[in-house]
């Protein structure tokens, strides 16, 4: 285990599903140790990117969906989920899982606030509205804090404290994406994608009463983090 994984970078992320009439809705919180105060965003909008190693048009979604990120225009957050290796196997076995939940077929495939919009395949024309529309909605009012320590030995400390400011119960999950800046895994071209997904610091149902707060901690090992390869 080297020491990049001192470049970890974790992504918080809360869905909830609305009940009622309009069921399908989704309105995700999303926090990261990294703070972006560029725009007037509801809320810190995310992506999960699914990518496979063996696909070209990936190569070019990876770099612009990273040039936008680094232009600093926007407030979002994403995480690279190589799905597949150059082989056509799967790389990651988490990544596959999130990747079934989408019932994604076309790479790349880009999921918005946990699927309030999607991009389908290589589309850059379509990424600035996209993050418009979902950065200009309406979102649960919520607070969130992340906190983040390394242990040394390849381990991470999370903590997530969540307060519920609404006047309903909010029930939803919450994720810990861990990524590498600078993945190890690479495009079809060989230049390494960015914020690869490693694994889930935390994946659980949550549910808060309206004016409580949840409160939960966890470890994460990269030594246990395992690939196609066993690596």
């Amino acid at each position: 285990m080297s020491r990049k994984f001192i470049s970890l970078i974790i992504f918080m992320f809360l869905l909830t599903s609305v009940s009622g009439v309009i069921s399908s809705i989704k309105t995700p919180i999303y926090i990261s140790n990294e703070q972006r105060d560029e725009s007037d965003f509801s809320h810190t909008v995310f992506a999960g990117v699914a990518f496979t190693q063996g696909c070209e048009t990936c190569h070019y979604w990876n770099q612009d969906i990273y040039d936008t990120y680094d232009s600093g225009e926007f407030d979002f957050q994403y995480a690279s989920m190589i799905v597949y290796d150059k082989n056509g196997d799967v790389l990651i076995r988490e990544a596959y899982d999130w990747d079934s939940n989408y019932s994604i077929i076309t790479y790349p495939t880009s999921i918005f606030d946990g699927d309030y919009l999607r991009i389908t395949g290589y589309h850059p024309e379509f990424l600035n509205d996209t993050l418009n529309d979902c950065g200009n909605r309406t979102v649960s009012d919520i607070n969130a804090n992340l906190t983040i320590s390394w242990q040394g030995n390849a381990t991470i400390n999370i903590t997530a404290t969540i307060e519920n400011n609404g006047t309903s119960d909010y029930n939803g999950t919450i994720k810990a994406f861990i990524t590498e800046i600078t993945s190890r895994y690479d495009t079809s071209e060989g230049d390494p994608y960015h914020f690869g997904f490693l694994s889930f610091g935390m994946d659980e149902n949550i549910s808060i009463d309206s004016g409580d707060t949840y409160s939960n901690s966890a470890h994460w090992n990269g030594y246990e983090h395992e690939d196609g390869y066993n690596c």
